[in-house]
């Protein structure tokens, strides 16, 4: 089986700014004169097991589980599984030690290795039965954004340029699957480029409380500055250290 395969730049990088996406495989290595891709399936099948980045250690792993744990809302919505051990467990572990057994959690992740990471991690865990994964997408009849759209700064950027273009063809490829409630409480740390699409597609109708993840970074800074002068919503906790893009938690007003 052929696990990489080493390509000239030239090849790779757009116009633009970003390196084009070759379906299957990812980034694992580059420099000047080469990129060094590898199979996808096994690039993530390193992310089995692997500690989540938010976790109960850290304030917003905590605050999920509390909330999880002596909260009295059932539906969950989750954009951005990962592998499933960081803000998916933290919220599972709620589920489990406290005394809501209708609790649901539905968790969505458009890249199909990292869900399958996720199933698999969380296989085993006590709150399984209350979590439903689901490989697809929100954003109802949405145009992923063109590179031109991007601030010259964030097209310059290592991040811009390694992840844009698979993101897009990730987003492209993903079904489009409804939610199958209108969440109380959502927690958006889906991609860097689209996560303003699935907010606009999220019904916010019985919304009551929100986790921001990475309000830092281009993906949630634009709302998080939205929502901290909106006076329906009201922040009640958030970092800007530690953890290198922050995070936000608002209740409804």
């Amino acid at each position: 089986m052929e696990t990489l395969r080493a390509i000239a730049s030239t090849d790779l990088l757009s116009s633009e700014g970003y390196l084009h996406y070759i379906e299957g495989y990812t980034l694992i290595e580059g420099s000047k004169n080469y990129y060094i891709l590898g199979k996808d399936e096994i690039y993530y099948s390193s992310y089995l097991g692997l500690p989540g980045q938010i976790n109960r250690e850290g304030k917003m792993g905590q605050l999920l589980y509390s909330c999880a744990k002596y909260g009295e809302f059932t539906k969950w919505l989750e954009i951005g599984t990962w592998n499933g051990n960081g803000t998916t467990l933290c919220i599972l572990d709620g589920f489990r030690d406290g005394a809501c057994s209708t609790a649901k959690l539905v968790s969505y992740e458009s890249n199909k290795y990292l869900c399958r990471c996720a199933e698999l991690n969380l296989a085993e865990h006590a709150a399984k039965l209350q979590l439903q994964i689901i490989h697809g997408r929100l954003s109802v009849g949405k145009t992923f954004p063109e590179p031109a759209t991007f601030s010259p700064e964030i097209r310059r950027s290592d991040h811009f340029c390694r992840y844009y273009d698979e993101e897009r063809f990730t987003f492209k490829n993903a079904a489009v699957i409804p939610c199958p409630f209108a969440p109380e409480v959502l927690v958006l740390d889906g991609g860097e480029y689209g996560s303003t699409l699935d907010w606009e597609s999220i019904s916010k109708e019985n919304l009551k409380v929100l986790f921001l993840d990475d309000i830092l970074s281009y993906k949630n800074k634009e709302l998080y500055s939205t929502l901290v002068k909106d006076p329906n919503w009201n922040l009640v906790n958030s970092e800007t250290t530690g953890r290198v893009n922050g995070w936000a938690c608002f209740i409804r007003a």
